[in-house]
């Protein structure tokens, strides 16, 4: 039940509790009831979960003029529709996250790291930085791992993140 551990997450962000419950309805479509006391706590989840899922990976570019401590992140079109799936992976305390591709994501990923070893590529979601990796000469172009991941609940939220923001389609009704 991704869907509900998000939505609860996300209740914890607009700082209330909420009663949320999904309910499967065949054909991979469900309903997701939210139930709080607080009306316009219940707007701001609402507009939370209607936030448009954006996922993109960007190379870091040059060094912002107005502040040295920051780069220029540039596109490299490979976006949320490139994107097939995320996973945890763990292998005894190593935690890590694959990030598998699309037929097409595959052949844009390619060109990325082709043209651009030894470069370091932002991986953003929601338009935040959530990881980085430096682009090996012999790196695999069909997937990513995100090594190090500091626990596995931090790992798990993440996976939840994406593969409901990628697969799920959140539509409000009153």
């Amino acid at each position: 039940q991704a869907v509900e551990r998000v939505a609860k997450r996300k209740s914890v962000a607009v700082e209330t509790h909420a009663i949320i419950v999904t309910s499967p309805l065949g054909n991979d479509s469900g309903t997701l009831t939210v139930k709080m006391k607080d009306k316009e706590k219940l707007e701001r989840l609402k507009g939370l979960l209607e936030l448009p899922f954006a996922f993109e990976l960007k190379l870091q570019g040059e060094v912002s003029k107005e502040n040295p401590k920051l780069h220029t992140w540039n596109t490299t079109n490979v976006m949320e529709k490139d994107l097939e799936r995320v996973q945890v992976l763990q292998n005894g305390a190593d935690i890590s996250i694959e990030l598998m591709f699309t037929s097409e994501g595959h052949k844009k990923l390619e060109e990325v790291f082709t043209k651009n070893a030894g470069k370091n590529l932002g991986i953003f979601v929601g338009n935040v930085l959530m990881s980085g990796i430096t682009i090996g000469k012999d790196a695999p172009k069909e997937k990513i791992v995100i090594s190090g991941v500091p626990s596995l609940a931090q790992a798990n939220f993440f996976v939840d993140d994406v593969m409901v923001g990628l697969k799920v389609k959140l539509t409000p009704r009153s």
